[in-house]
């Protein structure tokens, strides 16, 4: 089936189920039926499209739950489609999946991707990043939870942008700890070990690349996950040294504080699927001598 033919019949053909909304925009047929396959199997409701001017307006009309989205399209990119989104205030909260051949995790974050798969992809995966990015929205998927009793380390020198973060978080339930310099900030992570870290990148002394640099040293993968929060422009540059080490930027300029919440109890819920993953792993490795 062509592209466009599963473009023109996506309302007819996607509309019956009763579960969350997913908008799957993706050009290969095949790939978008077994994505669309393991979405239904979990008991959710895919819509797919097949180029990108079709995957916005699905997302305008539908209001979907989540977007799974490709990035090489025909005609406008995945890169596009999640700008525009991201750029819309009306679709701006939707999370979106980026599943890619192309490993470019920090672009994704940058733009705003709630999730970043690199393909091939199997299918629980794709569910269980599909499962975080609803819980994100605050969608309730079939068993699912979210988390409680996060905390979060804030390390920024503006004292008005601690206090926004403070004031926003608390009320959600979060334990806000604050840190005003880049020098002490590796060692109250390490001391409050909290569920996931808020780093301005611009500070005297010691900055935030050299923060994380410290946190990430030997091991991209130890530590709590980590929330670049920044007026910098970033440049190629600067996502190089990110990449792989951060879930995601957030720009201070425009900066939407209820979005913000979301996105953080989506990144800490997915911090603890990892840790208890890696600890059941752990478990289950050290059998009897």
């Amino acid at each position: 089936m062509t592209a466009k033919a599963r473009d023109e019949q996506w309302p007819a053909d996607d509309l019956s189920s009763a579960g969350p909304t997913v908008v799957v925009i993706e050009d290969d047929p095949r790939s978008a039926e077994l994505v669309a396959l393991h979405l239904r199997a979990a008991g959710l409701n895919p819509v797919t499209v097949g180029t990108g001017e079709a995957g916005l307006e699905a997302v305008g009309s539908l209001s979907p739950a989540a977007v799974v989205l490709d990035i090489h399209l025909p005609g406008m990119t995945g890169w596009d489609v999640l700008e525009t989104l991201k750029a819309d205030p009306s679709t701006a909260s939707v999370p979106v999946v980026v599943v890619s051949v192309e490993p470019e995790r920090g672009r994704g974050f940058a733009l705003g991707a709630t999730e970043y798969l690199v393909k091939p992809v199997a299918g629980e995966h794709l569910l269980a990043a599909v499962s975080r990015a609803l819980q994100h929205a605050r969608t309730p998927v079939p068993g699912g939870t979210l988390p409680e009793g996060r905390s979060v380390v804030v390390v920024d020198d503006d004292p008005l942008a601690l206090k926004l973060v403070r004031s926003t978080l608390e009320p959600l339930g979060w334990t806000v700890h604050t840190c005003s310099r880049g020098l002490d900030a590796a060692d109250l992570v390490r001391a409050v070990n909290p569920s996931v870290v808020i780093m301005d990148l611009l500070m005297p002394e010691v900055d935030g690349f050299a923060v994380i640099d410290e946190l990430r040293a030997g091991d991209t993968d130890s530590g709590p996950p980590i929330v670049v929060l920044t007026a910098k422009s970033l440049t190629s540059e600067d996502l190089g040294r990110l990449e792989g080490r951060i879930a995601f930027v957030a720009e201070k300029a425009g900066l939407d504080l209820a979005s913000l919440a979301r996105r953080l109890a989506q990144v800490a819920a997915a911090g603890e699927a990892e840790t208890a993953s890696g600890t059941s792993h752990e478990t289950g490795d050290g059998g009897a001598p």
